[in-house]
């Protein structure tokens, strides 16, 4: 039956509010034990590898999809909201969402629209309208199911957020919420391919980005694979491929806004750094910390990565180079050194400073010593100064030569500082 499918992956887009907030939940989640945040009441864990056994039939299911694939294994809620049916011109649309939180609790909520009794024979041209403006739901007027995701979904998080940090304050709103970090992903089925569909993303790729993409559709007769920088589209294919385009993509654009957290926070925390003059050690501490987690993260993404078979590693990599995802990583890499070599020359200059004060401390201790001996040398020839081991004279003059070897001494002191100084 000729269907078109259009499901929407929808971040939670966490750098768009306080990072220092988000520090806090971040280091906090880490140490949290996910019982006490997910409960089998409300969520429930898709972590089950047996169903990667099971057989495959019937139509492309979300959940069926996340099931089956290995290393992605996040936790999905249970009622989010009732699916919609209505008319979309005059095909049926039937509207659906989904809530995700990954191992590392970025969120994702994926709609999933389905249009069919559609009276046309190719389909370009409604891609291409429905497409437009990237807002699927201005376009089917559908709103109001969008909003009501949203509210629920903030709701959701904001409880668990505020169960991490012990806060009753409202943490994330609408403003982390938007079309424009959707991703769009089109399964098409039964229509002609007359037109070259990759024509369609001509205005953000050049041609060798859209053939390169596209080498896996030779497997498949009258196939279409293409995934781009704002939308992906997937036309007749088998249903174990699509599943694990869907189940990439899930990941990758969990990852992608992971990413671009983490680089616009340490780019943010290190222009930070930059203006102090005194660093707060528990600060330097939870800025190494994050540091960890990040590796961790990524050492994650790597096991997802090197776990695909070699086809679909070939296809990720095609998406890490049209998606910049390399470039962010060496980005954060190189943030990290950049910020090592500042902070531990910082670091050597306050301990260059501490040692200079510490030395002149010493030299001024060393003189009250110098002057302490001197009394008590005085107060001997004081004492002696009528026998016959000085006269008055020789008293005055071995005073006065005493004191301009101290002072020669304290003054050569200061000297060879202020050199070292320099």
């Amino acid at each position: 039956m000729k269907s078109i499918k259009i499901i929407l992956l929808s971040p939670v887009v966490f750098d768009r509010y306080n990072n220092n907030l988000v520090e806090k939940v971040i280091l906090k989640l880490d140490q949290k034990n996910d019982n006490t945040l997910f409960s089998e009441q409300e969520w429930e864990c898709l972590d089950k590898e047996d169903a990667y056994m099971n057989n495959i039939s019937g139509n492309l299911d979300i959940k069926d999809s996340i099931l089956r694939e290995r290393n992605l294994n996040p936790q999905m809620y249970k009622n989010l909201i009732n699916p919609l049916k209505l008319k979309y011109k005059t095909f049926s649309l039937n509207l659906d969402a989904k809530l995700i939180v990954n191992e590392k609790h970025n969120f994702l909520i994926i709609f999933e629209f389905i249009f069919t009794d559609l009276d046309f024979e190719d389909c370009d041209n409604f891609i291409k309208n429905i497409m437009h403006d990237r807002n699927l739901f201005e376009e089917t007027n559908t709103k109001d199911f969008y909003s009501k995701v949203q509210m629920k979904s903030m709701h959701i998080i904001n409880n668990i957020i505020t169960k991490v940090l012990n806060s009753n304050r409202t943490f994330i709103s609408e403003k982390n919420f938007t079309i424009d970090s959707s991703y769009p992903l089109i399964f098409i089925n039964e229509f002609k391919h007359n037109n070259d569909l990759s024509q369609l993303f001509s205005n953000e790729e050049d041609i060798e980005q859209r053939s390169t993409s596209a080498l896996i559709t030779k497997e498949y007769k009258n196939s279409f694979i293409h995934i781009g920088w704002n939308y992906g589209i997937l036309k007749d294919i088998p249903k174990n491929v699509s599943q694990k385009y869907l189940c990439m993509l899930i990941f990758l654009q969990l990852t992608y806004y992971l990413l671009r957290f983490y680089k616009n926070y340490f780019q943010k925390r290190i222009q930070t750094l930059s203006n102090k003059h005194i660093f707060n050690e528990e600060e330097v501490k939870k800025f190494d910390k994050l540091k960890i987690l990040y590796h961790k993260e990524y050492l994650g993404y790597k096991t997802y990565k090197s776990g695909l078979f070699p086809k679909y590693y070939k296809e990720f990599i095609n998406i890490e180079i049209l998606w910049h995802m390399e470039e962010d990583t060496s980005f954060i890499e190189k943030t990290f050194e950049v910020q090592n070599e500042y902070i531990n020359k910082h670091f050597q200059l306050e301990t260059d400073k501490t040692n200079r004060n510490l030395n002149y401390g010493i030299a001024i201790i060393g003189l009250i010593q110098i002057f302490a001996i001197y009394g008590i040398f005085n107060d001997y020839v004081s004492l002696k100064k009528d026998a016959n081991y000085f006269n008055y004279l020789d008293y005055a003059t071995t005073s006065i030569t005493t004191i301009i070897i101290i002072v020669i001494l304290f003054i050569g002191f200061i000297y060879i500082q202020g050199k070292r100084k320099k």
